[in-house]
């Protein structure tokens, strides 16, 4: 958040104020702020909350960091919630920290940023998104104020989407007059002591294992397929694809979701199965699809066959019944009352039941 003087507009900060809580905790429609307007939304997570789909960036588990810039160490005023009860906590976290007060003469915005991929890697997290709020007046610093940077500040600073460290991607923006809501997606490169960071792994939570030739047997055709990702960010999106090893290529499904989760119908037959995303390790998998939904034709005509088979017997032992009480009430010579159905006109004998 940008503390200088310059964002002195009140009906601005409380509207920004707004839209971050519903942006982070749910209930986003563009329609209740109608002075702001969508800007080149590059992120899909970000474009279905923002098209008011009722989705959230973040949730249990997540990591949200508010950090106030203006003056030279006004970023060491931040406030970190690692979230264990959505979206309440979340929202009393905003209630308390947001920043109320804007005078700062100085808009020190880089080391602001640059400074998350610190609080991030000790949390062990590598890709996040920054959200800030800012004015069209740029990066304004005191002209010596780099001299009296920290080594660990400059440090953060040169490493600040250097592509050897880490990646910094502007996805869009809301704008209402000169305001900025700007949207960045951050990915870590590095970590501070020098080692690569791990690209997050998609693990397959189900029917994991398969290799070519080694096919896992699936008996039926309906498959639902689940998996986790450590270090994803939340809706995040992922490519979902069953492509036929038997060269058939009519049974291939490609599926984008923002779930760890789906269920699809596959035909008989053998497939690789790849869950992949932006910057991840996807899962893979083989599978032999041995049903394909053949066995249920003939358990129906089985059913039926045991429905017209059961009424025979029982009608058969009904004719049985009628026989033997006839013949017991003509020895007896008892008159029994009998069901006749009327005659025919072309015959002349009635028919007994």
């Amino acid at each position: 958040m940008d503390v200088s003087g310059s964002i002195n507009d009140q009906s601005i900060i409380l509207q920004s104020r707004q839209i971050l809580n519903s942006l982070l905790a749910g209930g986003f429609s563009m329609t209740s702020y109608p002075d702001w307007n969508q800007v080149n939304i590059a992120d899909p997570a970000l474009r279905n909350i923002l098209n008011g789909n009722n989705q959230s960036l973040l949730n249990n588990g997540s990591v949200v960091c508010l950090m106030p810039f203006g003056n030279r160490d006004r970023y060491r005023q931040y406030n970190l919630l690692k979230i264990t009860y959505f979206p309440d906590e979340l929202r009393s976290f905003l209630a308390t920290y947001y920043p109320v007060v804007f005078t700062d003469n100085y808009t020190y915005n880089q080391i602001a940023q640059a400074y998350t991929a610190l609080l991030a890697e000790q949390q062990n997290i590598y890709s996040y998104y920054i959200i800030s709020l800012s004015d069209d007046l740029g990066d304004q610093e005191n002209t010596s104020s780099k001299n009296l940077f920290s080594t660990e500040e400059r440090d953060l600073i040169n490493a600040w989407n250097n592509p050897l460290y880490s990646q910094v991607v502007s996805v869009g923006s809301l704008q209402s007059q000169n305001f900025y809501i700007s949207f960045k997606k951050v990915r870590l490169l590095k970590k501070r002591n020098g080692e690569d960071v791990s690209k997050p792994e998609i693990i397959l939570l189900n029917y994991a294992g398969g290799k070519a030739g080694h096919e896992l047997e699936v008996a039926g055709n309906s498959i639902t397929l689940n998996w986790s990702c450590s270090g994803c960010l939340q809706d995040q999106e992922y490519l979902v694809t069953f492509s036929s090893t038997d060269g058939n290529a009519a049974n291939n499904i490609r599926k984008q979701v923002q779930s760890t989760s789906y269920t699809t119908s596959l035909s008989k037959g053998k497939y690789r199965i790849t869950v992949s995303s932006e910057d991840c390790i996807p899962g893979i998998t083989y599978i032999n699809v041995t049903g394909g939904g053949g066995g249920f034709p003939w358990l129906l005509l089985i059913f039926i066959a045991a429905i017209v088979g059961g009424y025979f017997l029982w009608k058969s032992h009904q004719n049985k019944l009628v026989r033997r009480n006839l013949s017991h009430a003509e020895f007896n010579d008892i008159s029994e009352p009998v069901v006749m159905k009327p005659p025919r006109k072309e015959e002349e004998d009635s028919e007994l039941f």
